[in-house]
């Protein structure tokens, strides 16, 4: 695991015309190492614990301040890759390379947008420098700064280019590395760019790399305060993954990352630890399809935020979000009903396979329901199918007889991967008809008929036909 600091690097200020003369002038006389271009000396001040590093580079106070193990600068081949050279390679006590630093400056100096004279096979002994800067400020680091060189950006093809660029830092990053991103000079492109690249990186990629710190310095306010603050917008960072959170449980029920940082320590209230662990709660419960606990689960969650609870940050706009999730479910009186809804919700988020075991069980838990049997008793839900052999009896049972039939086999299509179905069917068609079906339960189990139905049949008509061989209807008793 290393500490790894990314940086882009700008192309400098250009000095005056008579000031360029007299540097040249004087360079080649001494070889002193005065770029014709440079950042000024600023004194960068860490908010943290009012540490002031006075440098031209962010990055060197930055790796002075965190210690960190390696640096990888972004840049164009019209950088000012000299003068990371001259100041990395003096700051570690080495002596200048004239001719390679002359080299490089005229490069530089030479490249254009549409001619690019320096490689990162040239940037190979600067960044050696860099390496031994780092290991006069911290022994124990491991070393291994490079160079990305990228396009300028002009148009679509180069940002692409850039992006495919930026993107090596997957391959350079390693597992459990620690990031820290300097976003201060350069094109305004590039900090959406690494952005990007961390979003990837802890969302899509399989290596744990996570993001430390994100460190703007504030060169515009130095007139006024006399110093560049160091400030850190990790936390702007962090609303991508607010945003995230909230939409991944809202609309699919994975309330994980939410809940994690609902129960961050920094913004923890008295109340913050159980919202949380009331999310997380629901969330495996749908993941396992756990429906009479989800209920609850979501029932105490409702009543937690109808508490208004004290949050702060971003926190207090997500979470009338997730009230309007719970709020969905709120009020819903029975069993039947939630599982009904739940289907809905289901369908609505393409989450097929859970949307149709909620739906199938849904018309024999209104059924246990309707004869006031314990819906939680698998004996009680496998002999109110029999009621399925008195369709005769009444005009809305032979339809949900004809329903149940129907979406239980899908339900089985899904259950058993669609292995052992000897008739044909279309995947598309049980998607598409997802919807219709649920209307159509829900206008049944709504009926009167359905809700009388204990009027029509009594329960020992129905057990009669517990024992007997064959029936006019096929129980589907085999549930998985």
């Amino acid at each position: 695991m290393a500490k790894v600091l990314i940086s882009p690097i700008g192309t400098g200020r250009l000095k005056d015309a008579q000031k360029k003369e007299n540097d040249q002038t004087d360079r080649a006389n001494t070889k002193e190492f005065s770029s014709a271009r440079k950042y000024e000396n600023v004194s960068y001040k860490f908010s943290e614990d009012g540490v002031i590093i006075e440098t031209p580079f962010l990055v060197a106070a930055l790796a002075k301040y965190l210690k960190v193990d390696k640096v990888i600068f972004i840049g164009t081949a019209k950088s000012m890759w000299e003068e990371i050279y001259s100041y990395f390679t003096e700051n570690s006590g080495r002596e200048v390379d004239y001719e390679y630093w002359i080299n490089l400056e005229n490069l530089a100096k030479s490249s254009r947008y549409d001619n690019e004279l320096i490689e990162e096979e040239t940037l190979a002994a600067a960044m050696v420098s860099v390496d031994e800067y780092l290991k006069t400020i911290n022994p124990n680091a491991t070393g291994g700064s490079t160079s990305l060189i990228i396009k300028y950006g002009l148009n679509e093809e180069e940002l692409w280019q850039n992006f495919s660029k930026i993107m090596r830092l997957i391959e350079i990053l390693k597992d459990g590395d620690e990031v820290y991103l300097d976003i201060t000079h350069s094109f305004r492109s590039i900090p959406l760019f690494l952005y990007l690249m961390m979003d990837f990186l802890q969302n899509l990629n399989q290596k744990h790399i996570t993001l430390n710190g994100l460190y703007y310095g504030m060169l515009e306010v130095i007139g006024e305060m006399g110093y560049a603050p160091v400030v850190d917008l990790k936390p702007l960072f962090l609303v991508s993954q607010w945003i995230r959170g909230t939409y991944d449980f809202v609309n699919f029920g994975n309330g994980y990352l939410i809940s994690k940082l609902i129960d961050d320590d920094s913004l923890r209230e008295k109340n913050t630890k159980e919202i949380s662990n009331r999310i997380e709660n629901i969330t495996e419960l749908v993941n396992i399809n756990y429906l009479t606990d989800m209920q609850n689960q979501i029932e105490k969650l409702n009543d937690i935020l109808n508490k208004e609870p004290n949050l702060n940050r971003a926190a207090m706009y997500v979470i009338p979000l997730i009230k309007d999730f719970t709020t969905r479910f709120s009020g819903i009186k029975s069993a039947s009903e939630f599982q009904l809804e739940l289907s809905k919700w289901y369908f609505d988020n393409k989450r097929y396979g859970h949307g149709y075991i909620c739906l199938v069980e849904s018309v024999l838990t209104k059924l246990c329901e309707v004869y006031n049997l314990d819906i939680k008793d698998f004996n009680n839900r496998e002999d109110i199918k029999n009621i399925f052999c008195l369709t005769n009896k009444s005009k809305e049972l032979a339809k949900l007889k004809h329903k149940y039939k129907s979406i239980n086999k899908i339900r089985r299509r899904i259950a058993h991967a669609s292995f052992y179905q000897n008739e044909k069917f279309s995947f598309n068609a049980d998607i598409k008809q997802a919807n219709k079906n649920y209307e159509d339960v829900k206008r049944l189990l709504e009926s009167k008929e359905i809700n009388e139905l204990k009027t029509i049949i009594t329960y020992e008509e129905i057990l009669k036909f517990k024992d007997m061989k064959k029936y006019e209807y096929k129980i589907e008793s085999k549930m998985v």
